[in-house]
């Protein structure tokens, strides 16, 4: 995988501001710390009424100025889409501050994303970025590729990485994190107890391969790339407790 041209900033919760409940609907907003460059995050709420596990464009906002955009990565660690934040009081005369397509005039603020999805948010000043809707009732399950998918901690509290129950997963699937420079820091490796490395229990450990991170808090909206040698394993967080 390449540089990714990248930069995790960790996704710090300013706080769970509003929260509400409607219909047994448990709605809210989350403020996260945007980094000047790029910030890894995990959306962690779906649309109000959502059944499908999605959320939209339109339900991240902030301290965004013309140009800051969002990159989509495919398998290979590649960029496939950038949508871009534009404003009504901007040089491309859009009716409406929000999202657009990078032809910078197609409105994309209502196209659905998979709950579980995470993306990088480049910004050219930093700033706080808001995430509003409703908590997911369902469990999250990314599948797996052989390569990389971007994922991460789509809840609007703090996990942990015995929270991110694996299945069908090899010896030596990862997750990766980022530093401001785009440079792998972190990475912690999914072993089983049938594998080489004798650890008592299948799970996430560290990259000594032998200690367990499984009680290491992975923070509310926290972005990473899944690594796995192939396709058909997933990783699921479970349900809230509402």
């Amino acid at each position: 995988m390449k540089k990714l041209m990248t930069a995790f900033a960790a996704c710090m919760i300013a706080g769970l501001v509003s929260a509400q409940v409607y219909s047994q609907n448990v709605v809210g907003y989350q403020t996260v710390a945007g980094a000047y460059g790029f910030t890894v995050l995990a959306p962690t709420f779906v649309s109000v009424g959502d059944t499908l596990g999605q959320f939209t464009y339109s339900q991240i906002t902030g301290e965004f100025l013309d140009g800051d955009n969002i990159q989509i990565f495919d398998l290979n660690g590649d960029v496939t889409t950038t949508v871009y934040w534009l404003t009504a009081a901007g040089i491309y005369g859009v009716s409406a501050d929000g999202w657009y397509a990078d032809n910078y005039s197609t409105p994309v603020g209502d196209t659905v994303v998979p709950a579980g999805t995470a993306f990088f948010v480049s910004m050219a000043n930093g700033g706080n970025i808001v995430i509003a809707g409703q908590v997911s009732k369902s469990a999250i399950v990314t599948p797996t590729v052989a390569g990389f998918v971007a994922t991460g901690n789509s809840r609007p509290y703090n996990i942990t990485y015995g929270d991110i129950v694996g299945a069908g997963l090899t010896d030596g699937d990862n997750i990766q994190i980022f530093d401001a420079n785009g440079d792998v820091v972190t990475t912690v490796y999914y072993l089983s107890a049938a594998g080489i490395y004798g650890v008592p229990a299948d799970g996430w450990y560290a990259d000594n391969y032998s200690t367990s991170v499984a009680t290491t808090v992975v923070p509310a909206g926290t972005g990473f790339f899944l690594s796995c040698a192939s396709d058909g394993g997933t990783i699921t967080i479970a349900p809230p407790v509402l």
